[in-house]
């Protein structure tokens, strides 16, 4: 069964790379085996560099990203505390009603 799986993605990959470039199945399936991933196959026939995870940011960007976290938690907390405030006002404007209907 897992024979099968596995010749099935190797013919797909396969497949998928002879679309995606000029090569051959047999140069196809080498490149295939080297690299154990087809989108790698196609990147590297098509000459993409891979991109580096980690851009290095300057300092000026450092700062404003810090206060930008700052100024979203601030606005935050501010919005968590004003429908906390919102919602015990309605509370009291309920329990005030109920008191007045009972008078």
């Amino acid at each position: 069964m897992k024979k099968a799986i596995h010749t099935e993605y190797v013919g797909q990959a396969v497949a998928f790379i002879l679309r995606q470039t000029e090569y051959d199945e047999e140069t196809a399936f080498k490149r295939l085996c080297e690299l154990k991933d087809p989108v790698k196959v196609v990147s590297e026939y098509l000459g993409v560099k891979p991109r580096s995870e980690s851009l290095a940011k300057s300092k000026n960007q450092m700062k404003y990203g810090e206060i930008r976290k700052f100024m979203d938690f601030g606005a935050r907390q501010y919005n968590i505390q004003r429908e906390q405030r919102q919602q015990q006002q309605q509370a009291r404007e309920a329990s005030e009603a109920s008191e007045a209907r009972e008078s």
